[in-house]
Protein backbone atom coordinates (compact mmCIF):
# COMPACT_ATOMS: atom_id res chain seq x y z
CA UNK A 1 0.00 0.00 0.00
CA UNK A 2 1.20 3.46 -0.86
CA UNK A 3 0.11 6.36 1.33
CA UNK A 4 0.47 9.58 -0.42
CA UNK A 5 0.83 13.06 1.47
CA UNK A 6 0.84 16.14 -1.14
CA UNK A 7 1.99 19.72 -0.02
CA UNK A 8 1.15 22.36 -2.30
CA UNK A 9 3.44 25.57 -1.08
CA UNK A 10 6.55 26.35 -2.35
CA UNK A 11 8.50 23.67 -1.80
CA UNK A 12 11.72 22.26 -0.21
CA UNK A 13 14.14 24.11 -1.87
CA UNK A 14 12.52 27.58 -1.35
CA UNK A 15 10.74 27.14 1.87
CA UNK A 16 14.03 27.84 3.90
CA UNK A 17 13.59 31.56 2.17
CA UNK A 18 10.66 32.59 3.48
CA UNK A 19 11.86 32.15 7.40
CA UNK A 20 13.71 34.42 9.73
CA UNK A 21 17.27 32.79 9.93
CA UNK A 22 17.99 30.69 13.13
CA UNK A 23 14.70 31.29 14.02
CA UNK A 24 13.16 28.00 13.43
CA UNK A 25 14.52 24.65 12.27
CA UNK A 26 12.34 22.05 10.94
CA UNK A 27 12.46 18.37 12.26
CA UNK A 28 9.37 17.20 10.47
CA UNK A 29 11.25 14.91 7.66
CA UNK A 30 14.51 13.68 9.99
CA UNK A 31 11.62 12.94 12.84
CA UNK A 32 9.15 10.77 10.19
CA UNK A 33 12.56 8.54 8.96
CA UNK A 34 13.76 7.70 12.96
CA UNK A 35 9.75 6.52 13.67
CA UNK A 36 10.25 4.64 10.44
CA UNK A 37 13.65 3.12 11.05
CA UNK A 38 12.06 2.32 14.46
CA UNK A 39 8.94 0.41 13.31
CA UNK A 40 11.28 -1.34 10.85
CA UNK A 41 13.75 -2.91 13.61
CA UNK A 42 10.91 -3.62 16.01
CA UNK A 43 8.56 -5.48 13.63
CA UNK A 44 11.20 -6.11 10.61
CA UNK A 45 7.93 -4.43 8.54
CA UNK A 46 9.69 -2.88 5.58
CA UNK A 47 8.44 0.47 5.65
CA UNK A 48 9.85 3.06 3.20
CA UNK A 49 9.44 6.45 1.82
CA UNK A 50 9.96 8.94 -0.98
CA UNK A 51 10.12 12.00 -1.22
CA UNK A 52 9.52 14.33 -4.48
CA UNK A 53 9.81 17.67 -5.09
CA UNK A 54 7.09 19.42 -7.37
CA UNK A 55 7.77 21.48 -9.77
CA UNK A 56 5.62 23.91 -12.52
CA UNK A 57 5.94 24.37 -15.97
CA UNK A 58 7.82 27.05 -15.47
CA UNK A 59 10.47 25.06 -13.23
CA UNK A 60 9.46 26.73 -9.92
CA UNK A 61 8.58 24.75 -6.73
CA UNK A 62 4.83 24.15 -6.36
CA UNK A 63 5.30 21.91 -3.38
CA UNK A 64 5.99 18.19 -2.11
CA UNK A 65 4.84 14.93 -2.99
CA UNK A 66 5.89 12.19 0.10
CA UNK A 67 4.79 8.74 -0.43
CA UNK A 68 5.12 5.71 2.18
CA UNK A 69 5.14 2.36 1.10
CA UNK A 70 3.58 0.16 3.74
CA UNK A 71 4.14 -4.00 2.25
CA UNK A 72 1.65 -6.26 2.89
CA UNK A 73 2.54 -9.43 5.01
CA UNK A 74 0.33 -12.30 2.58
Amino acid sequence: MCCVIIDNGVGRTKSPEGKKTGEHRSFGTLITRERLAIINQLYESGLSENIVDLYDADNKGCGTRVEIFIPFNV
